[in-house]
């Protein structure tokens, strides 16, 4: 009979073997359940499943460095950023000077192009959502799935990239002129961050991704991450420019302020917090006006004002004051 220590080396040598045996007798490569075999599928197929992938890997060149001396703005933009719509995190509308900007400047090469050539079918403002009101800050054009959609100037592709805040797969180009433009609800991206383009240039397919009821294209032109009426500067019908030159200023952010219904709500949720804080105390033995005050870190006259008093009241002992 073997012995216990010729029997454990016996057990060891057939356990080691047997991932080489299974190897053997595997007759074909084993493929993790996500991947895809290309050469097993029809030419539909591989369209499919090319689309699932990420198109950066697709559209971008192999080995692609980007040259930050490319971007365009550099005098007017802080920071480049190819995930965020909107980095820069400025108040338009209290800390904001004026600036005249060159829109399109025809005689130097400089051309706009409608990203779109259907008519626009809802615009810049307030529209019905829902049971409600909704402000809408761009120019929607009816398109059908895989439409092209053109960059409208000149410029540097900032993001392109799915936003799942509603935008679906998205694009936002920043311009030469200054400005940036947001291209929402595509059904394919074409373009990939770092990448120039010109007025023109396809930089997607139209879709209905993100929220959306149906295929169009969303657009709209931003300056340091906050949106303007895009219809100031363009004419839609005609597809041109209004002006070669034009002037941003506070005015063009009117729509980012509180509205009289939004301020009322503000204060309402801000009183009904300050209501959840009401502090009483009992008047005791040599209390004053003035020793309450410091104990609960208010003031003289704020307790007058919270309790209808005066300096001529007279506290007595066991009333009830509000002290907060």
């Amino acid at each position: 009979m073997l012995s216990l220590l010729h029997k454990r080396l016996y057990i060891f040598i057939i356990w080691a073997a047997l991932p080489l045996w299974g190897f053997a007798q595997t007759t074909k490569p084993v493929v993790p359940e996500d991947s895809i075999v290309i050469d097993s599928l029809d030419d539909g197929e591989i369209e499919d499943a090319v689309d699932s992938v990420f198109h950066y890997e697709l559209v971008r060149p192999l080995g692609f460095r980007f040259d930050t001396l490319l971007i365009p703005s550099k005098n007017i933009y802080n920071t480049w950023d190819t995930n965020f719509i909107d980095p820069y995190r400025e108040n338009m509308v209290l800390t904001f000077d004026s600036i005249s900007l060159v829109l399109c400047d025809s005689s130097g090469g400089c051309s706009f192009v409608q990203p779109c050539t259907n008519a626009a079918t809802s615009g810049f403002g307030y529209r019905r959502w829902g049971w409600g009101y909704k402000f809408h800050y761009g120019i929607d054009f009816g398109l059908k799935t895989g439409d092209p959609v053109y960059a409208a100037f000149d410029g540097v592709v900032r993001v392109s990239q799915y936003n799942p805040g509603g935008y679906g797969y998205m694009v936002i180009i920043r311009h030469y002129n200054g400005f940036e433009t947001l291209y929402g609800h595509f059904s394919k991206l074409l373009v990939y961050p770092g990448q120039s383009v010109r007025a023109g240039d396809v930089v997607g397919l139209g879709g209905s991704t993100g929220h959306s009821t149906g295929s169009h294209l969303h657009f709209e032109i931003r300056y340091k991450g906050k949106p303007i009426d895009p219809t100031r500067f363009i004419d839609f019908n005609t597809h041109t420019v209004l002006k070669d030159t034009v002037t941003v200023s506070t005015k063009n952010f009117d729509h980012l302020r509180p509205t009289p219904q939004q301020i009322y709500w503000q204060n309402y949720y801000k009183n009904l917090h300050t209501k959840k804080k009401v502090l009483y105390y009992t008047v005791r033995r040599n209390d004053n006006i003035y020793s309450i005050a410091t104990k609960f870190h208010t003031t003289v006259k704020r307790l007058y004002q919270i309790n209808g008093i005066n300096r001529r009241t007279k506290l007595k002992k066991g009333r009830t004051i509000r002290v907060r």
